[in-house]
């Protein structure tokens, strides 16, 4: 049994998410923004924000706001979805690749993802 009012508040976060990429892409700061609040109070308590974690990881770091981005990464990554292929290949995330929380960040998601592979 699916409860209607999570779905749609899980849906509006998503559509949110992707809206804040948009708006980065297009330069647009305060409407980026603005989406990025609406996607984490919709967001709230669902167990599929990961998706929407990833979006608002990706808005941040197009904006240059490399702390912001890694904590949504890392948000990402403990909450259900540690992909370090998307994360070293997304071209979204270029203006992290050489700050060093992130080159951290990337040599744990590699190892985790190495022992996934190995396990799994």
């Amino acid at each position: 049994i699916t409860n209607p009012t999570h779905s749609k508040a899980m849906e509006r976060s998503d559509n949110a998410s992707t809206l804040s990429v948009l708006f980065a892409l297009g330069g647009n700061r305060a409407g980026a923004d603005e989406r990025i609040t609406a996607s984490v109070r919709d967001g709230k308590g669902n167990s599929h924000f990961h998706h929407a974690a990833y979006n608002v990881a990706t808005a941040y770091a197009l904006l240059g706001r490399k702390k912001d981005a890694l904590f949504w990464l890392e948000k990402t990554a403990k909450d259900g979805m540690p992909c370090y292929p998307l994360f070293e290949n997304d071209p979204y995330l270029a203006s992290l690749r050489g700050d060093a929380e992130f080159v951290s960040f990337m040599n744990r998601m590699k190892a985790q993802w190495e022992q996934f592979r190995k396990t799994l």
